[in-house]
């Protein structure tokens, strides 16, 4: 590397590396090395915390790719010798804490990437960069049958915003330009994608799918079609839906309403005290429940936090 050319990024600026990518590179123990080796410089290097990252994901299969990406690296060293992480005697004594994330950017298996930095003063204290599963209810849920009508508008979001939305229409939609192979490649993405959102007690209902718009027809076909089967199964599910141990109550009712939503779009309404009355029964029997009626009309209001010995009162 004594005669390499510099260059001013660790990554380049546009495309994403991938288990897949180029053929394998014969001396995967030189990969090891190199990749292990910036892991300690990367501890006082913060700007190539997320290459280092992102190359150590490669370690068990590199590819000539991945280590024309490592070399990369160094050649961004070998411009940036001088940089590092500096205290000086009159620092301000104040902290500033950043983080940020991606979504569903590893094109492999769709995770996330997060990552925090810390500054003292202005000089970076503490960096973490990190892949994890965004499961966080306010970002996305796997998709169960008491979920689907929730799931469905958000997945189709991320797949919108992915550019992965097409192919669920089937070949019809391919657009003009786009090579068979490019098709393929944004069919199975797709497939992929809804997979990883898709729970484990759903996830063998569609295990052998590897076209999306077939995938796509069986999720509509298991949870919108307005047949009698369909239609036994959700109230069967509801019935015999119960509390469980270790849950919040927003988990339950998020179940519990999940069916009912599910019920409402294949036209089958049930009115609020039925509604009420399952809701009580799916409760543990230590539970206190009061009830109560108004002005014969009734509805609900639910108070309480969940645990053993909670009060919800039905108004």
């Amino acid at each position: 590397m004594t005669g390499a050319k510099e260059v001013s990024t660790p990554l380049p600026t546009s495309g994403s590396l991938t288990l897949s990518d180029g053929s394998p590179f014969t001396n995967a123990s030189e990969y090891r090395s190199v990749i292990g080796a910036l892991q300690y410089l990367a501890i006082t290097r913060p700007d190539i915390a997320y290459t280092v990252n992102k190359l150590s994901q490669f370690m068990h299969q590199p590819s000539e790719m991945h280590w024309t990406a490592a070399k990369r690296l160094l050649r961004y060293l070998k411009g940036t010798i001088f940089y590092g992480l500096f205290l000086k005697r009159h620092t301000p004594q104040f902290l500033h804490a950043y983080s940020d994330a991606d979504w569903a950017g590893n094109l492999d298996d769709r995770t996330s990437t997060s990552a925090y930095i810390v500054y003292l003063g202005g000089e970076t204290t503490d960096n973490e960069n990190k892949t994890r599963m965004e499961e966080n209810s306010g970002a996305m849920i796997k998709l169960t049958s008491a979920h689907y009508s929730i799931w469905k508008p958000r997945i189709e979001d991320v797949l919108y915003t992915k550019d992965l939305y097409l192919p669920i229409y089937g070949d019809t939609k391919k657009p003009q330009g786009t090579s068979d192979e490019d098709w393929k490649v944004t069919n199975r993405k797709a497939v992929a994608l809804i997979r990883t959102w898709v729970d484990q007690s759903v996830f063998h209902h569609v295990a052998q799918e590897t076209n999306v718009y077939e995938l796509w027809t069986k999720l509509e076909a298991m949870y919108e079609r307005k047949t009698a089967q369909n239609k036994a199964f959700l109230i069967r599910r509801l019935v015999n839906l119960k509390y469980k141990d270790g849950r919040s109550v927003a988990e339950h009712m998020s179940d519990f309403q999940g069916l009912i939503n599910q019920l409402s779009t294949m036209k089958l309404v049930l009115d609020e005290e039925l509604q009420a009355l399952l809701l009580l029964s799916s409760l543990p029997d230590s539970w206190e429940i009061n009830t109560g009626c108004a002005n014969q009309q009734f509805g609900s209001k639910w108070n309480g936090n969940h645990g053993h010995g909670e009060r919800w009162y039905v108004q």
